[in-house]
């Protein structure tokens, strides 16, 4: 269990991290090809590779918070009903 909260922590801290320099480095920079506005190539690349980044930290996320309550849960759901006394 222990092991299975620092994974989901890790994945939390990664999509800070990249959310904060995405914020910090390219505020203004949509990640998609198309835009309003005439965008520099390293700032288009670098919004993508961290909007990446978050995706991959938040499904991992995902993924570790779903099998953290489906281990949870697992004894509750295969418990097997008494028998009445008598």
């Amino acid at each position: 269990m222990r092991r299975s909260l620092l994974l989901l922590g890790m994945c939390l801290l990664v999509f800070g991290v990249a959310f904060a320099a995405r914020i910090a480095f390219v505020p203004d920079v949509v990640a998609v090809a198309y835009a309003e506005a005439p965008q520099s190539i390293w700032a288009l690349e670098t919004a993508f590779l961290l909007q990446s980044i978050e995706n991959i930290a938040l499904a991992g996320a995902a993924i570790t918070l779903a099998l953290i309550i489906g281990t949870l849960l697992w004894p509750m759901i295969t418990r097997s009903p008494q028998k009445p006394q008598g």
